[in-house]
C-alpha cells in the first residue's frame, strides 16, 4: 500500500533579508501554477518560536488585520503558507527601510532630500489612514491601530513608493475583548505617544503622535526624543520640549506648523487623523514652492543603496539558478569550477604550458565535459531553462580557462587546446568553427573557444538548414542561435559583430553545424 507525500511548498525563501525579535523576512520564489513565478516576501517564525503556539496565534492573528487592509502604500499579504508552521506571503518591495536610510546618512551627516522626505511622509500618512480606516468583510469599522509606527516599520522601494508594514502589534480597538496582552507596551520607545506611555485609553491619534516623530526625525536627520537610556527617552516623551524642525535647518521652518500640531502632547490637540497630518505637510512644502514626487524619492534611494540593492539581486539570482539546476547541475558547475581553478593554480610557478601540464589539466576539464554534456543532454530534452542557467556558468568557466591558456601556451604546446578542449566545449553542446562556438540549450549560451592555428578544423560539410529551425529569442548576454527541438547539436544563427577574426570559415546563417570532427 503506497502512502502519499505532502506536496511542497510553493514558496521557497531564497535570501534573508531582514530579522526582528520573532520572526526573519526573507525574499522567496513563488512558484505558481503553470509555470508562473514571481518573488515574494515570507516572513517565517524563529525556529526556536515556531512551536509556540503563542507566536503562532500572534503571527496568524497579524494575517487576519493585514487581510483587512487594501492599499498601495501598505503592504499586501499575498497568502499564509502552512507548509512549515505558519508563514505570511507578502509583497515583496525591493527596497531599505526608512530606518536603514536614516542610519546610513546619519554617520555620514547627511539627510534624506527634503522633497524625498515629504513624499515619504505624504504615503506614510495616506497608508496609516487605510489602516485606521479598515473595515472587516461584512463593512464593519474595527477601529484598527498600528502601534508601531516607525522608520523600520516603513519600506521605501525603488520605485519611490513607501509602504507601512508589520502588524504584530497592531490592535483592534472596536472588540468586545483585546486581542493583545493589556497592561504591557507595544511597539518602540522613542515614537510612543504620551497617552500610551501612561496607560490612558488610545486611539488613532498614538500613531498619528509617532508619525510625526518619524516625519520630523526624517527631515532633520536627527533623533527626537532618544536619550541616554530608556528613563531619559521618557522623559523627554513626557515632558521635555519638542523643538521645531527650523531648529535644526532654518529651510524647515514651513513645516514647523504641521509638525507642532502632529506632536501635541494632549491628544485633543493633536491632529485628529493621519489624511489630515499628510496634507498639512504636503501643503507646507507646495506653499515653499518644494515639489515631491515618487521619482525622487526613488532616485535618492538608489543612490544611497545601490551596491546593496545590486548584492541581493545577486544573491537572489544566484539562489534561483541553484534552485533550478538541482544536485546535478550543481555538480556540473562544481566539476568546471574544479578544472578551472586547477589550471590557474599553477600560474604563478609555470611561465609556459609544456605537453604535460596541458595534458593534466585536460584530464580535470574533461571530467567537467562528461558532467557538462549529461547537462546539456538533460536540458535539451526536457527544455529546461534552469539547466541552461547552469550551462552559462560552465561556460564562463571554460572562457576564463581558455584565456590562460593562450596566455601561458608555449609553440611546442600550443597545439594542446585544440586536442582537449574542444571535447569539453563539444561536451557543452557546442560546434566549434574559426574558434567560435555557441552552445545550443534551452536558453542560448556563446562559448569563446580558441582553436590552435597549428591545427585548423577540417573543412565544414555543408547543409542546408531543416524547416523546424527557428530563430530563438536570444538572452541579453548571448547571441541569438537556430535551434531544433529534434537534435541535441548546436545551430549556430551568427556570431557577434564585436568578435575578432578567427581562422577558417565562418556558418552561414541559420546554417547547421558540421558533424562533431572529434
Amino acid at each position: 500500500m503506497s502512502t502519499s507525500q505532502p506536496a511542497p511548498s510553493r514558496y521557497l525563501p531564497l535570501v534573508k533579508v531582514g530579522s526582528g525579535a520573532f520572526a526573519t523576512v526573507h525574499v522567496a520564489l513563488d512558484r505558481g501554477p503553470l509555470g508562473v513565478r514571481q518573488l515574494v516576501a515570507l516572513k517565517i517564525l524563529h525556529p526556536h518560536l515556531a512551536d509556540e503556539a503563542p507566536q503562532r496565534e500572534a503571527l496568524v492573528r497579524e494575517a487576519r488585520l493585514l487581510s483587512s487592509v487594501r492599499h498601495p502604500n501598505v503592504v499586501e499579504l499575498r497568502d499564509v503558507d502552512l507548509e512549515d508552521g505558519v508563514r505570511l506571503v507578502l509583497g515583496y518591495v525591493e527596497g531599505v527601510t526608512l530606518g536603514k536610510w536614516l542610519v546610513e546618512l546619519g554617520q555620514s551627516g547627511g539627510r534624506i532630500p527634503t522633497a524625498a522626505a515629504v513624499r515619504i511622509a505624504r504615503d506614510a500618512a495616506t497608508g496609516l489612514h487605510a489602516i485606521h480606516e479598515a473595515t472587516s468583510e461584512t463593512g464593519r469599522a474595527l477601529g484598527l491601530v498600528h502601534r508601531d509606527v516607525s522608520p523600520q516599520n516603513l519600506l521605501v522601494g525603488i520605485d519611490g513608493v513607501t509602504r507601512l508594514s508589520d502588524f504584530g502589534t497592531a490592535k483592534v480597538l472596536f472588540e468586545p475583548t483585546s486581542e493583545t496582552t493589556e497592561g504591557s507596551l507595544k511597539g518602540k520607545l522613542g515614537y510612543m505617544a504620551p497617552e500610551y506611555i501612561r496607560g490612558a485609553p488610545v486611539d488613532r491619534r498614538i500613531d498619528v503622535f509617532a508619525l510625526g516623530v518619524v516625519v520630523w526625525e526624517a527631515l532633520t536627520g536627527k533623533r527626537l526624543f532618544r536619550g541616554s537610556n530608556e528613563g531619559e527617552t521618557l522623559d523627554r516623551i513626557l515632558s521635555g520640549e519638542v523643538p521645531a524642525p527650523s531648529s535644526v535647518d532654518t529651510s524647515l521652518a514651513p513645516f514647523d506648523d504641521a509638525l507642532a500640531h502632529a506632536l501635541a502632547r494632549d491628544p485633543r490637540e493633536r491632529t485628529a487623523t493621519a489624511l489630515d497630518f499628510g496634507r498639512a505637510i504636503e501643503g507646507a512644502a507646495r506653499g515653499a514652492g518644494i515639489d515631491a514626487d515618487h521619482a525622487m524619492v526613488g532616485e535618492a534611494m538608489r543612490a544611497a543603496f545601490d551596491a546593496l540593492l545590486v548584492e541581493r539581486r545577486t544573491a537572489v539570482g544566484r539562489a534561483i539558478a541553484e534552485l533550478d539546476a538541482g544536485p546535478k547541475g550543481n555538480a556540473t558547475t562544481n566539476a568546471i569550477a574544479m578544472a578551472s581553478a586547477t589550471m590557474h593554480s599553477n600560474d604563478a610557478s609555470v611561465a609556459s604550458v609544456t605537453p604535460a601540464s596541458a595534458d593534466a589539466s585536460a584530464a580535470n576539464v574533461s571530467s567537467a565535459a562528461n558532467a557538462s554534456s549529461n547537462a546539456s543532454s538533460e536540458a535539451n530534452a526536457s527544455s529546461d531553462v534552469n539547466a541552461s542557467s547552469e550551462l552559462a556558468a560552465a561556460s564562463n568557466a571554460l572562457r576564463s580557462l581558455d584565456s590562460a591558456v593562450a596566455a601561458t601556451a608555449t609553440p611546442e604546446s600550443f597545439a594542446k587546446p585544440r586536442s582537449w578542449l574542444a571535447p569539453v566545449i563539444v561536451g557543452l553542446g557546442v560546434a566549434t568553427a574559426g574558434g567560435w562556438a555557441l552552445s545550443r540549450s534551452a536558453a542560448p549560451v556563446a562559448v569563446q573557444a580558441r582553436v590552435s592555428a597549428t591545427a585548423p578544423p577540417p573543412a565544414l560539410p555543408s547543409a542546408p538548414p531543416s524547416a523546424s529551425e527557428g530563430l530563438s529569442e536570444a538572452a541579453p548576454s548571448a547571441v541569438p542561435i537556430a535551434s531544433s527541438s529534434s537534435s541535441t547539436r548546436a545551430s549556430v544563427d551568427e556570431v557577434p559583430s564585436s568578435a575578432p577574426a578567427k581562422t577558417g570559415k565562418a556558418l552561414g546563417r541559420r546554417g547547421r553545424p558540421p558533424p562533431n570532427p572529434y
